[in-house]
């Protein structure tokens, strides 16, 4: 059984401890006691760290899709004090590494072929290669990076302090601000197919240099890296109540990197 003052209506969310009568003021929803007590217990909003057990698919969706893309939308359906759910939020980051790590081999090994069949078929080979070009060391920083700028937060202790922070809460916004930059490599192969594939339905592009991929690329991951420090920033300002919280976002981000540059 929930405490009273965590009671929600079950239509809308708003909190009706002490109301006299079981009705919602806020969309005028006429409910029970106990189906508030059970809304309190399993909030509404399909977020996937408050229903990874029995809708583990669906609210992963919506989750990332809100982390990504909507991160005001996705604060608004988290209450700084509940308490966050560590192995949920474990299993969400370890989904955005999976996607990070194996899109562009998964996609490039379909793709490498089937465009070549195109190109061949129409009698315009090319020998597209979707080789990674980034460096067998590029997944091993990118790691480094992750854990390097999440222990970093948590050396503002003063911050944490004075705000009455702990560091899932800090997980919390940091695994959620990564959910767009998980996406770089799947954005990144799916326009360079588009790119190829142009180049296959008019061949007057085939004179355009190789060295524009791998611009793209990196032009992509940079954009992750900035909407991550943005996100944060978000987190921190929105979830936490922390003010001023972009540089210390960027300042976390910036040591994050310049540690695992030094790593051997």
């Amino acid at each position: 059984m929930q405490p009273h003052e965590d009671l929600r209506c079950p239509n809308c969310q708003y909190r009706v401890f002490g109301l006299p009568q079981p009705r919602c003021p806020e969309c005028g929803h006429t409910f029970t006691w106990e189906e508030a007590h059970e809304a309190a217990r399993i909030p509404k909003h399909l977020t996937f760290e408050h229903r990874w057990i029995d809708r583990p698919l669906p609210a992963l969706a919506r989750s990332w899709w809100f982390a990504a893309v909507r991160p005001s939308r996705l604060w608004s359906m988290h209450d700084r004090n509940d308490p966050p759910r560590v192995a949920a939020l474990v299993l969400f980051m370890l989904c955005q590494w999976l996607v990070f790590g194996y899109t562009w081999f998964a996609l490039g090994s379909v793709a490498d072929p089937a465009i070549n069949g195109l190109a061949r078929y129409l009698d315009r080979p090319a020998g597209f290669n979707y080789a990674f070009r980034l460096g067998p060391r590029f997944f091993e920083t990118a790691a480094a990076w992750y854990v390097a700028t999440f222990v970093c937060f948590q050396l503002f202790v003063l911050s944490k302090e004075k705000f009455g922070i702990r560091w899932q809460q800090i997980l919390r916004v940091y695994v959620h601000a990564t959910a767009f930059a998980s996406l770089c490599m799947l954005v990144s192969i799916v326009l360079e197919i588009l790119v190829d594939l142009s180049m296959v339905a008019f061949p007057s592009l085939r004179g355009m240099p190789f060295v524009v991929y791998d611009r793209l690329q990196r032009g992509i991951l940079l954009t992750g890296v900035v909407v991550t420090w943005a996100h944060i920033w978000i987190g921190y300002h929105r979830h936490l109540k922390v003010p001023r919280a972009w540089g210390t976002s960027a300042m976390c981000l910036s040591l994050g990197y310049l540690i695992s540059r030094a790593i051997p």
